[in-house]
C-alpha cells in the first residue's frame, strides 16, 4: 500500500512538472528498490532511523538512564557504555546514518497525521 501510495504521488507531481531533487522516507524495504530503480536518491527520516534502532535493543532507552535504586554508577556506567557500543558500531545503524536527511525531516507530517487520526 506504501508503494502504491507513492506511485500515485509520483505520477500526479511528474504529470504536474514537479522534478523532485530527492525524497525523505522511512526504510520500507519496497520503497527503497522502487526508488533505486527509478533513479530518485532517497534518503531516511531521522526519527525513523532512531526509532528502528532503539527498538533493536530495546534496553538501550533504559540505558540511558540509571535505575533510581543504583547507588553506586560506576558499575552501571559500563554496561551502559557497552550498549551504547553496541547500537552505534551495528553495520546496519552505520549504513542508515550515511543516507539520513540533513535537510527535511518527516517529523512535522508524522504530528499531523497523529492528531487527524
Amino acid at each position: 500500500m506504501e508503494k502504491e501510495g507513492l506511485i500515485r504521488s509520483l505520477d500526479i507531481l511528474h504529470g504536474s512538472g514537479v522534478k523532485l531533487d530527492c525524497i525523505i522516507t522511512d526504510r520500507h524495504p519496497q520503497i527503497q528498490k522502487f526508488l533505486r530503480e527509478r533513479k530518485i536518491p532517497q534518503y531516511y527520516d531521522v526519527w525513523h532511523v532512531a526509532k528502528v534502532h532503539s527498538h533493536s535493543d530495546p534496553a538501550f532507552p533504559k540505558c540511558v538512564h540509571p535505575p533510581k535504586a543504583t547507588k553506586d554508577h560506576s558499575k552501571w556506567f559500563q554496561p551502559a557504555l557497552n550498549r551504547l557500543e553496541r547500537v552505534l558500531t551495528n553495520k546496519r545503524y552505520l549504513t542508515d546514518v550515511e543516507k539520513l536527511s540533513h535537510h527535511f525531516q518527516t517529523s512535522t507530517v508524522e504530528s499531523f497525521h497523529s492528531v487527524i487520526q
